[in-house]
């Protein structure tokens, strides 16, 4: 038989243990990104039905046409596959070679003063715009539909593969996947009053470590930001493209620790713009009114180079 002071350790164990997961949980809590939550969103399937101003055809491997139509609205880009049928003939680039447009998606996100209106063609990858509905005081929401509403406006500049993220307070944050940006998603962050961006970050948002904390005014976003010019740290001009980035980021970091990141194929070797290298670090974005503000906020925690 054990003794009782075994059984008293294991529960005190099982305590510490119970302690130990609720504060894991209250520190994953505090990195949990939370947007606001819109009192209402409205999803509607439109018939495409606006006539196209322009197209363009491509034949890949003589099997499959490829239609672009830029419609009515510059909102409303579509990119179409069409097969065709076996046999030497091509078929003829124009708007009859689709039988029938897919449908248009209008999805509305509805906030206390303002509406998120996105535009999307079935089968494209990301919005194809994005626009802001002021709401007039009042019970009564703007309509949700393909139609212009009075004071609407699309963000600008538009991004590739673009979504709507989510809403802090007054701000709207609109994002896009860049296979080539090391993994950082590009951000844009809008005033829901204006058209332009009021800050620009790129941000690996599936990592825990990004916090975004409401203050009056505004918001503070941590995460980990990276700078990345047209040069490599490798070869003779490596500690100058460094000191560029150093400059660029506001964060130094040891030039052994940037090399780590290029391949030893490259280095010792001489390529017209070196092996681009990103520099990694801590950084936050504060955002006060119209004013935004990125700083590091520690040194370099890495680097990274992409071929």
């Amino acid at each position: 038989m054990k003794p009782r002071h075994d059984k008293r350790l294991q529960l005190r164990r099982i305590g510490i243990a119970c302690l130990a997961i609720l504060s894991l949980g209250q520190i994953a809590s505090a990195q949990t990104l939370k947007f606001d939550t819109p009192l209402s969103v409205t999803k509607l399937t439109l018939p495409l039905n606006h006539p196209p101003l322009d197209f363009a055809c491509a034949i890949s491997n003589e099997k499959v046409l490829e239609v672009r139509y830029w419609q009515k609205n510059p909102a409303d880009e579509g990119e179409f596959v069409v097969k065709m049928r076996p046999g030497p003939e091509v078929p003829p680039c124009d708007k009859t070679v689709l039988p029938q447009d897919p449908p248009l998606l209008v999805t509305c996100s509805i906030y206390s003063s303002f509406m998120v209106k996105e535009r999307q063609v079935e089968g494209n990858e990301g919005d194809d715009g994005i626009a802001i509905v002021p709401r007039p005081q009042g019970p009564a929401a703007p309509p949700c539909d393909e139609k212009v509403a009075l004071g609407e406006f699309l963000l600008q500049p538009a991004l590739l593969s673009q979504w709507f993220m989510g809403v802090v307070g007054r701000y709207v944050f609109v994002a896009a996947n860049d296979s080539d940006n090391f993994g950082w998603d590009p951000t844009n962050v809008f005033r829901a009053d204006a058209p332009r961006p009021i800050a620009f970050s790129s941000v690996q948002w599936g990592d825990r470590t990004v916090r975004l904390t409401r203050v009056p005014g505004g918001f503070d976003l941590r995460f980990v930001a990276d700078a990345n010019l047209d040069c490599g740290v490798d070869g003779a001009e490596g500690a100058a493209c460094l000191a560029r980035l150093e400059h660029a980021a506001g964060a130094n970091i040891a030039l052994a620790q940037c090399l780590k990141a290029v391949p030893k194929a490259y280095l010792n070797k001489s390529f017209p713009r070196g092996y681009p290298i990103a520099l990694e670090y801590p950084a936050i974005l504060s955002v006060r009114g119209s004013k935004a503000v990125l700083r590091a906020t520690g040194p370099g925690v890495g680097c990274i180079g992409w071929e």
